[in-house]
């Protein structure tokens, strides 16, 4: 629906310019209006905008719910840390858009494949966090040590 807003918001943009051109302002003020509010409709529709937002929602309710199980004392690890460890590594966890398992120390987070499950733990390893690739039945999990 994004790229629809897009081509309406160019075509409208060109008739504005077109009317400002040939001296008719008014019809181009108009128009110009139509294509300031398409492309506002365009940005809050647009894929990298929506991604954002539910990432940010995903990495929150991670928190909050690792918090919750500190507080609960299901889940043994240091609330500051957990903080720290999770503020290191909030997009590559958000990006999942799952919530990952809370285990007693550590957290889990469901992958497909191997090679996934690896790159994501290089990728977690490179900001300084310990974390490693481990098999269960026929799927992968990252797990995240908070050690």
């Amino acid at each position: 629906m994004a790229n629809v807003y897009l081509a309406i918001g160019v075509i409208f943009f060109i008739m504005s310019m077109l009317s400002f051109g040939l001296g008719i302002y008014s019809l181009g003020m108009i128009l110009l209006i139509v294509f300031i509010v398409l492309m506002f409709l365009y940005y809050r529709t647009s894929a990298g905008h929506v991604n954002k937002r539910v990432s940010s929602i995903t990495y929150d309710g991670i928190i909050q719910a690792g918090i919750l199980k500190i507080e609960k004392g299901t889940f043994y690890i240091d609330k500051d840390k957990f903080i720290s460890v999770m503020s290191k590594i909030n997009d590559l966890v958000s990006s999942q858009g799952t919530m990952p398992e809370f285990g007693l120390d550590a957290i889990y987070i469901d992958l497909n494949r191997q090679d996934r499950a690896e790159k994501l733990v290089d990728l977690i390893k490179e900001r300084g966090v310990n974390a490693s690739a481990v098999q269960e039945r026929s799927s992968w999990k990252v797990k995240i040590d908070f050690d």
